[in-house]
């Protein structure tokens, strides 16, 4: 059965985010070895990986899009979406470069999908589907919000408060941060770790269509006053 995951900022070949990020790792090289590692762990070859920006690291447009090659054929996961994040090669119109975005399965700054509403990895292929807004950037506000769709991001590499909305952050930092700090927590989450978050979270939180109210996993409008 295909699985979904997500995973954001691995910064490969980035030798200064081990320092910006406190990363576990004595050298880029490492860091490198063991991302990979984590991703080839937990995703696998017909698996659907969403990645949400800041792929890797590289002094030109060419050479990041030369390591990225390098980084991709190292990966087991056939099935790669990047939604392009502010240190991945753009076009002046901030779109993705052609040569860049051939190298993944899509590439675009903005995505939308849906996943299977559940937990439990038993219960993927027979459930509904969430819909779920992607986007490198945290948004206040997103598509389907008032009606309990949920938004995953990354950049803020574990430094942006959560707050009371369907939306967390799944870069590996902020992954690493849920857990231990340890190398091996630096790694994609699936889709079903996902809702096992949102499912039951209480929230109250305004947009253009009014408050959302989620309790006991049901969601409800109620009127703006």
């Amino acid at each position: 059965m295909q699985r979904i995951f997500f995973i954001s900022d691995t910064h490969f070949g980035h030798s200064n985010i081990l320092k910006f990020s406190n990363r576990p790792f004595l050298s880029v090289e490492e860091h490198d070895e063991r991302l990979i590692d984590n991703i080839n762990d937990h995703v696998g070859k017909t698996d659907i990986l969403f990645h949400l920006g800041d792929f890797c690291w590289g002094d030109t447009a060419k050479k990041q899009t030369d390591f990225t090659r390098e980084i991709l054929s190292k990966i087991n996961c056939k099935y790669i979406n990047l939604i392009i994040g502010n240190h991945d090669p753009r076009t002046n119109s901030g779109q993705p470069r052609d040569d860049f975005a051939k190298l993944f399965t899509t590439c675009s700054p903005y995505m939308v999908t849906r996943i299977p509403n559940t937990p439990n990895p038993a219960d993927i292929g027979h459930t509904r589907r969430k819909k779920v807004v992607l986007s490198h950037y945290a948004l206040r506000s997103w598509e389907g919000m008032h009606g309990g769709a949920y938004h995953l991001y990354g950049h803020s590499h574990a430094t942006l408060p959560e707050n009371g909305t369907l939306s967390f952050d799944v870069g590996v930092d902020a992954t690493a941060a849920r857990s231990d700090f340890r190398q091996e927590d630096y790694r994609p989450i699936s889709s079903c770790e996902v809702v096992e978050k949102l499912i039951n979270k209480e929230i109250k939180t305004l947009d253009g269509h009014g408050i959302i109210i989620k309790k006991d996993n049901k969601d409800e409008m109620e009127s703006r006053p």
